[in-house]
């Protein structure tokens, strides 16, 4: 018989996304995910396992509302952010994640002011990249 939670899981249509917030046996989850067609992010900042299904990201979701084409500023910090970081046209790496590195116009480092330093960025970023509107 199915518990509350079984039973809400078992209505839903589709299952995008994972997180595995703790565990001590990731590398052997992952390797029995791998069989699956999912893909995997492991975020080390946060020791993090994301599972997502195949063809399902931040950029597939733009694409979505119609939005492939347009011109975009992005902020991320781990794997899960290269599809957005290959297409922005101006993104911002936020702490040192060494695979964005390349891709990034820029970066914020993190310490105690990471969060002002972050709302000014996107202060800046939306004055220099907002359409005027007439």
């Amino acid at each position: 018989m199915l518990d509350g939670r079984e039973q809400q899981f078992a209505k839903l249509d589709a299952v995008l996304k994972i997180l595995i917030l703790s565990g001590d046996r990731f590398d052997e989850l992952s390797a029995r995910m791998k069989q699956l067609d999912v893909t995997l992010h492991y975020h080390s900042a946060e020791g993090i396992l994301d599972l997502t299904y195949s063809g399902v990201n931040k950029f597939a979701a733009l694409q979505q509302f119609g939005l492939e084409g347009e011109p975009f500023v992005c902020f991320g910090n781990d794997m899960n952010d290269v599809c957005l970081f290959e297409q922005a046209q101006h993104s911002v790496l936020i702490d040192e994640y060494k695979p964005l590195l390349p891709l990034a116009t820029e970066k914020i480092y993190v310490d105690d002011q990471v969060e002002q330093a972050i709302i000014a960025k996107v202060s800046e970023l939306g004055a220099q990249y907002m359409p005027v509107r007439l």
